[in-house]
């Protein structure tokens, strides 16, 4: 029998996603369709998940697991006027949840407010959304059944987080492409690209002295920002685009480059574009730090370096055989990571 599943997202859930945190709510909800027909949501405005909780807490102990997946948002401002509110629906649900005996999972997808919480001059606004996010971890230590972080480096961060709920639930891939051959030394980079959390710099002058071919794909205020600073030839594009706009590019890519300057946040971090590049079938190089980089070892999904000045030859001397036998494991990855098999995962830890 399929099982019921309760989905929580404090926000709309939409196709047409362009970050990581609009992107997985959808996959992840989509995953637990193609497992279960029984799945109920509780997503979109406040008003929609209020009125939704409304019909559901009645029966809740019907519900053989509940899954959550959280914001960037505190939970408490997750409403349209961005206005704190501690007893809300999504409080409730989490209360409710441990008082029907219905085990409850929620992901936590980062903890960057903790680190920008510890700078020395932290913003107004950074100051004013702490002590929210802080009763947010509280919430879900005392009531969630499991707590799902994206990376084992997650868990014993700063002991924010209740050390003996805690589950590692990476990324999935959304399907997975027909190995490829070396056919040209096409590069390709995804996102933002302001200094300092994503600083390519390096990358970008490694570039342009020997004229490789890189696409970067990233937002319209990072496109101004490269324009403005360097001097590009034709040999680099800069575009726009997400979601099925970005399939024609990845087609097109022979190496996914990982390779911005390390930082203490980007070492915990998983982002959904590697995963992404899995499933286009797209050999990674990363530098060599942090879970991008363990992932590619441990699976051989492509290669590490210490420095962007290494790029050139490292490519140089990749042979067709090796790019052959990434291609394979990147393939072979991606069709036994899904975000099916992730919603597997949740089942099996909350419902086993």
């Amino acid at each position: 029998m399929a099982p019921k599943v309760l989905f929580h997202y404090p926000g709309i859930i939409q196709n047409n996603f362009n970050s990581g945190e609009g992107k997985r709510p959808f996959k992840m909800l989509n995953a637990f369709k193609e497992i279960s027909d029984q799945v109920t949501e509780i997503t979109g405005s406040y008003a929609e998940r209020s009125e939704k909780w409304d019909e559901v807490k009645s029966s809740l102990s019907s519900f053989d697991c509940i899954y959550s997946e959280n914001s960037n948002l505190p939970l408490a401002v997750c409403n349209e006027k961005k206005l704190p509110k501690l007893k809300t629906c999504d409080f409730q649900l989490f209360k409710e949840a441990k008082k029907s005996k219905v085990p409850i999972g929620v992901f936590v997808r980062d903890l960057y407010w903790a680190m920008k919480g510890q700078k020395q001059n932290p913003t107004i606004k950074n100051f004013i959304a702490l002590p929210f996010y802080k009763s947010e971890m509280k919430l879900y230590n005392k009531y969630a059944s499991k707590i799902f972080v994206p990376t084992a480096s997650f868990a014993p961060f700063q002991n924010i987080l209740e050390q003996s709920k805690i589950g590692v639930l990476p990324p999935g891939c959304d399907f997975s492409t027909s190995a490829k051959s070396l056919a040209s030394k096409n590069l390709l980079y995804v996102g933002s690209c302001l200094p300092p959390t994503y600083d390519i710099t390096k990358l970008l002058n490694e570039i342009d002295q020997h004229k490789l071919s890189l696409n970067i794909v990233t937002r319209e205020k990072d496109h101004n920002y490269l324009n403005n600073n360097f001097n590009f030839q034709k040999n680099v594009h800069i575009q726009q685009a997400n979601g099925n706009e970005l399939e024609p590019i990845y087609k097109n890519t022979n190496f996914f480059l990982m390779l911005i300057e390390k930082t203490p946040y980007r070492e915990l971090a998983m982002p959904l574009k590697v995963l992404e590049s899995i499933s286009f079938n797209c050999p990674i190089i990363a530098y060599d730090y942090g879970e991008t980089a363990k992932l590619i070892k441990e699976n051989n999904l492509g290669w590490v370096i210490q420095e962007a000045n290494q790029l050139n030859e490292l490519i140089e001397k990749i042979t067709d055989g090796q790019y052959a036998e990434i291609s394979n494991n990147l393939f072979k990855y991606a069709q036994e990571n899904t975000w099916k098999d992730r919603a597997n995962q949740i089942l099996n830890e909350l419902v086993s």
